[in-house]
């Protein structure tokens, strides 16, 4: 490009529209399930998948990938940063070399019918500044030439600082947003809908971008005929988002919500009381977990109940042990009963799922009545 073009596209430019879309369900290694969401059925985690800058350095200085993401699914709105920011405590040196896969732009999210807000922005954020050695160079230079160190450097950081403003070198700079929202309806429903999948940005036309030669195997994005022989794509600026749907949720057990019974239920079985004691204890604390549970907007209908039947099922088997003697141990002397000591109580990181390897059939049984607790 001449100094001419260069000046005359600073004068006018044409706006272009770049490549924002889905990734062909077919095209994506390992299959998906992109059926569209369905309220309070499943969970969903919005992800950055990948990004990649094409250019790692422009003149002196180097760039490294940073993602800004916001996700709003009402009421909850999540804001993350995604990049190797973490490690500039460390120095900013070789930043560009890292590999970042998989930042999670949100926690597990129940889908509850609202739009699903994606905002999201690829930076080049300054790293190594080669023109720190420049500069040096050019102070001893100068003075060979007979201008002072001092006027020569200051000479050299106006000439510097003027370069990177023009080309937008003095700071980070957005390569590359995308604004959209997923939204409920079946397939074929006027934009796009919410289902899980991976969305491509990429810094070029859109007509240039051959969506059916792209493909995403193990989270990264490759291009040619086939995901076997497929080569990382690196032709310009690219965020791959990815859009994860949930059936289940296996962290329910260190939910608040949840934990916040557990002190309730293990003081009660330990307590050495007599068992139909115990069990009217335990009783007075169901009510509460099952309004907290069943009330729980981090929950899908499914798992309040794969929740409340797994308790239930794990406190059914600490009363039987009590009621056979199986936790305590019996102390005595001259055969006189002197202290009964309770050898465990209950733990959350104990509890099974009750849904596991039950067939549909069961599932709907224990479910018609999980809110239930039955000694």
């Amino acid at each position: 490009m001449s100094i001419w073009d260069f000046f005359g596209n600073l004068a006018s430019s044409k706006s272009q529209q770049l490549s924002w879309g889905w990734i062909d369900d077919n095209n994506i290694a390992g299959g998906i399930n992109a059926q569209p969401f369905s309220p309070r059925q499943c969970y969903f985690v919005v992800r950055l998948s990948e990004m990649f800058l094409k250019d790692q350095r422009v003149l002196w200085k180097k760039f490294y990938p940073m993602v800004h993401g916001f996700v709003r699914h009402k009421p909850r709105e999540f804001a993350e940063v995604a990049g190797p920011g973490q490690l500039k405590e460390l120095g900013t040196a070789n930043l560009d070399r890292l590999i970042g896969l998989a930042y999670p732009l949100t926690e597990p999210i129940v889908y509850n019918g609202a739009d699903i807000d994606v905002l999201v922005g690829l930076y080049a954020v300054p790293g190594d500044d080669a023109a720190k050695l420049l500069l040096g160079s050019l102070g001893q230079l100068s003075s060979l030439a007979g201008i002072s160190a001092e006027v020569g450097l200051k000479i050299a950081e106006v000439v510097k600082a003027g370069v990177e403003g023009l080309i937008h070198m003095d700071g980070s700079s957005l390569q590359l947003g995308a604004r959209d929202t997923l939204r409920p309806g079946p397939p074929g429903a006027v934009g796009k809908i919410a289902k899980a999948g991976y969305l491509l940005a990429v810094n070029t036309p859109a007509k240039t971008v051959t969506y059916k030669d792209l493909w995403v195997k193990e989270g990264r994005l490759l291009q040619g005929s086939n995901p076997l022989t497929g080569r990382p794509y690196d032709e310009h600026d690219y965020m791959l988002i990815e859009v994860e749907r949930r059936d289940t949720r296996e962290d329910w057990r260190t939910l608040p919500l949840v934990q916040k019974h557990e002190e309730g239920f293990d003081a009660a079985i330990k307590s050495g009381a007599s068992v139909a004691d115990v069990k009217s204890r335990i009783g007075a604390l169901w009510g509460p977990l099952v309004a907290d549970v069943k009330g729980s907007a981090e929950l899908t209908e499914l798992d309040m109940d794969r929740v409340l039947k797994s308790i239930a099922q794990a406190i059914r088997e600490k009363v039987a042990a009590l009621e056979g003697g199986g936790p305590f141990e019996t102390r005595s002397a001259a055969a006189e009963k002197v202290g009964i000591t309770l050898r465990k109580g209950f733990d959350l990181l104990d509890v099974g799922d009750a849904f596991a390897n039950r067939t549909a059939a069961d599932i709907a049984q224990m479910r018609s009545n999980a809110d239930k607790l039955q000694f």
